[in-house]
């Protein structure tokens, strides 16, 4: 295992999803599939987020970056993009874009939800029970 942790928390409008509407997703994997097909590994069953609509990547260390460091680009890897497009803090991604600690993905312009929040090695502890930290709690 190497020496990066990276947690997301989903925020869904409704417990529909896989998740409660908030949750949390250990990254563990190379490679996470995000869409409504079920066979995506992150599953979000909303109307505005494609069958197959995003994909994160963990890319290797490099001279430029000391640790291994997660991607997000629209569509799959294949190229296929999403309907909707992939948001990144509001700005919708053209190409795979270097994922930052906190950062917010969203799947349709104007929508908040469902919503993913990204975070660089997390104080584990704070997780460790599986509690979601209050700013992130559903209303």
């Amino acid at each position: 295992m190497n020496s990066l942790y990276s947690v997301l928390i989903v925020q869904c409008q409704e417990d529909y999803n896989q998740f409660k509407a908030t949750d949390l997703i250990y990254l563990e994997l190379a490679k996470y599939s995000i869409g409504r097909h079920t066979d995506r590994d992150i599953v979000l069953l909303d109307r505005h987020v494609s069958r197959y609509h995003s994909t994160l990547v963990l890319l290797p260390s490099s001279p430029e970056e000391e640790l291994p460091y997660y991607t997000i680009q629209d569509g799959d890897l294949l190229g296929k993009n999403s309907v909707n497009g992939t948001w990144l803090n509001g700005f919708r991604i053209q190409s795979p874009t270097k994922l930052n600690n906190e950062d917010v993905i969203t799947f349709c312009q104007g929508y908040e939800y469902p919503r993913i929040t990204f975070f660089i090695q997390p104080n584990l502890e704070d997780y460790e029970s599986g509690t979601i930290p209050e700013e992130f709690q559903s209303n």
